[in-house]
């Protein structure tokens, strides 16, 4: 009888076990070392890694489980890239959660739109793979309607482009003043798209039907993404409004800036109509007050800046004016408004009677200025005891001029402050759960001048309630499961 004598080192549990037999792929290696080394044509017990282990992907394997996710198929004894549809069935059988080819070769949640089922995801992002919410970005329309997760047919929409003029043609056109007069005689139009451009659009506009505008932010807040060409509404006329909302009108702004409003009564946004709404938008640069609601124009504000920005100053008379009507106000930051002459720094409520519901959380109110007896906010002539609750704000550094580096008040009048942060010391007492900043305290913390993120150790953090609060902060990130004080949420 003839022997065969294979040569083979056994090591100690833990180690690698080698067979020296020569091999091209697995099948021609033994229980005891059932991997085929490429690198040395040798079978061994434990399958090698690409690149020292790197990406943790086996050139070996005998099932798909041992493949990371750079290389997830098993085939042939080797690990390797996807092929889009070809391979949808081996993801499917590797991961069921990541059941899809994707263009990357790698196994993930989806390819396309039409794999996404699930209900308020049903767009598939191009990036990352996953099932998202539409953005306005997926629609050849310019509009995603955010409540149905569906794109608005383009029937139904206008688009603004400054780039068109003089000689655009419906439903394209070259001012945005054009398309809402359009619209009010259309009752299928509901959207206006108006494209970033690099100079503003010179028009005041008056707007008395219902209308929605949308400009490059409504995808990418402006405190996230200030570098995206923006749409700016600036004013061409002398103390007017850059926008005025009449009528029954309900009105939207989303991802828009409004700014250059000229002389007293130049305000940035002036509301007399039944609703307008304020998101991810700037209003900044105005002669007088950045918005104004008057009733019965009930005003929503969120996840936008009323106020300075890294390019532009503040609104000279103050941030927001509510007059005898009721507000939703959060997100936000207020910043940088008013002067040495302004009734008003970030927020004045002026009331006739017994006020209507006012909600204020989760805002940013910082570095605005009044004249001497003015306070960041202001509850003017509430009556009925009603006491008006501001809820996981930052107060800082709101000056009363001519007593210049000395906060006089943050709040006053029929104003109350709830797990808020102020450097007002009145606030100290008055408030409940309030983080003390300045003097012997910690300051809120921000990123930087001028950037009114916090830092991941400011004194604001985990410091708000949930009760009642938004979900997410200015930039569309999700709070919790502790609520930041502030607009941001670190």
């Amino acid at each position: 009888m003839r022997w065969i004598a294979l040569a083979s080192t056994i090591l100690l549990a833990g180690c690698v076990v080698e067979s020296r037999v020569f091999c091209t792929d697995n099948t021609q290696c033994p229980k005891v070392a059932p991997f085929c080394d490429l690198t040395v044509n040798a079978c061994q017990s434990a399958a090698v890694l690409v690149d020292g282990g790197a990406d943790a992907t086996p050139t070996n394997c005998t099932t798909s489980a041992m493949c990371g996710p750079a290389k997830p198929i098993c085939d042939g004894g080797m690990c390797r890239a996807c092929v889009p549809v070809t391979d949808d069935g081996f993801c499917l059988n590797r991961n069921p959660a990541t059941p899809f080819c994707a263009p990357n070769g790698q196994c993930e949640q989806c390819a396309k739109s039409s794999q996404c089922t699930q209900a308020g995801k049903t767009f598939c992002d191009g990036t990352t793979y996953q099932c998202r919410p539409c953005l306005n970005a997926d629609c050849p329309s310019g509009v995603c309607n955010k409540g149905t997760n569906v794109c608005v047919p383009g029937t139904n929409v206008y688009t603004v482009d400054a780039t068109l003029c003089p000689s655009p043609s419906s439903p394209m056109f070259c001012t945005l003043q054009a398309a809402v007069t359009a619209a009010a005689g259309d009752s299928t139009i509901k959207d206006i798209v108006i494209k970033g451009n690099s100079s503003a659009y010179l028009q005041n506009i008056s707007i008395m039907n219902d209308i929605t505008i949308i400009g490059p932010y409504a995808d990418a807040p402006p405190s996230k993404s200030p570098s995206i060409m923006p749409a700016t509404i600036q004013s061409s006329q002398n103390g007017i409004a850059v926008i005025q909302v009449g009528g029954t009108a309900h009105v939207t702004l989303d991802g828009v800036v409004v700014s250059g409003g000229t002389q007293t009564g130049g305000f940035g946004i002036s509301c007399f109509g039944a609703h307008l709404d304020i998101f991810r938008s700037v209003v900044t640069s105005n002669f007088d007050t950045g918005v104004v609601a008057n009733s019965p124009c009930t005003l929503t504000i969120d996840q936008s800046i009323i106020g300075s920005t890294s390019g532009s100053v503040g609104n000279g008379g103050g941030g927001i004016k509510i007059v005898d009507t009721s507000s939703t106000i959060q997100n936000s930051f207020i910043v940088g408004n008013g002067n040495m002459n302004a009734n008003i720094q970030a927020v004045t409520y002026s009331f006739s009677a017994v006020p209507p519901a006012e909600t204020f959380y989760n805002n940013t109110v910082a570095d605005n200025n009044g004249k001497g007896g003015t306070a960041g906010i202001q509850c003017l002539g509430v009556s009925g005891g009603t006491m008006i609750g501001f809820y996981n704000t930052i107060f800082w550094q709101n000056y009363a001029n001519p007593v210049a580096g000395k906060v006089l008040a943050e709040t006053s009048g029929f104003c109350l402050d709830h797990y808020s942060a102020t450097d007002d010391a009145a606030a100290f007492i008055s408030g409940d759960h309030i983080v003390k900043l300045g003097g012997a305290n910690p300051p809120p913390g921000f990123v930087a001048a001028g950037d009114y993120h916090i830092q991941a150790n400011s004194a604001c953090v985990a410091q708000g309630t949930t009760v009642s609060a938004p979900l997410y902060d200015i930039d569309g990130d999700a709070r919790g499961p502790a609520n930041d004080i502030g607009a941001d949420q670190h």
